[in-house]
């Protein structure tokens, strides 16, 4: 099924100064979320690059980043063959452009995540892997109560992955991208927040085979009390 959404109109959505939270809640849900997982690749990694290029064509300051709390990030996703089940540290927010009020319009977070991979089957590769990715997470936030935010949240990093075979999938080197894109909710406070999201994980055509992995699934953070 093909989005409503396209590509191009996406990335143009991106640009709006004030992203409604209606937009953000329906870019991957019902029929766009339906889209095959080549939209959903190629979305992550156009909204990602645009917001950094938008962030610099406006000046943002990326050396801003006041909020120095740490937070825990447990998530779980599902590919038609492989679960995930992650483990991360998302360290502060760094603000990039200022909303309206004190909520930050557009942020970054750096995550550092460890992921354990387990497959129903295998041929050539293992049933088991892990990998450990470095993401810089970008954060177009739409508050919607004096409370709550909604998210919609890009991101493109690397990383390594234990086995470069895993269940029926030839992943051609150890090394990879981490793609991602997703939507979620958050307290003011930053406190918590809550989401869904799709990551892609392949090599880039560094090495061949390439076969790729496409995570989708929810997502949890929360405040380290004292850090």
């Amino acid at each position: 099924m093909i989005c409503p959404a396209k590509i191009g109109d996406g990335a143009r959505l991106i640009f709006n100064r004030a992203p409604s939270p209606i937009f953000l809640l329906v870019f991957l849900s019902g029929p766009c979320f339906a889209v095959s997982n080549a939209d959903l690749k190629a979305t992550a990694v156009v909204g990602t690059l645009s917001t950094w290029a938008f962030a610099w064509w406006h000046g943002a300051n990326l050396s801003e980043c006041a909020d120095e709390r740490w937070r825990v990030r447990l998530q779980y996703g599902k590919d038609k063959e492989l679960t995930s089940k992650t483990l991360g540290a998302v360290q502060g927010e760094c603000k990039l452009m200022q909303g309206s009020d004190a909520s930050p319009l557009l942020s970054f977070s750096p995550n550092y995540n460890v992921t354990l991979w387990s497959a129903e089957r295998s041929i050539k590769g293992r049933i088991n892997a892990w990998d450990v990715a470095a993401i810089p997470m970008l954060h177009w936030r739409a508050p919607f109560s004096q409370r709550m935010t909604a998210t919609l949240d890009f991101g493109i990093g690397i990383s390594y992955l234990s086995e470069s075979n895993i269940g029926m999938r030839i992943k051609g080197t150890n090394f990879q991208f981490s793609d991602h894109i997703g939507i979620g909710v958050e307290d003011l406070a930053g406190k918590w927040r809550a989401g869904i999201g799709y990551r892609h994980i392949s090599n880039a055509n560094i090495s061949n085979p390439n076969n790729g992995v496409d995570f989708v699934g929810g997502s949890v953070e929360f405040l380290i009390p004292g850090l």
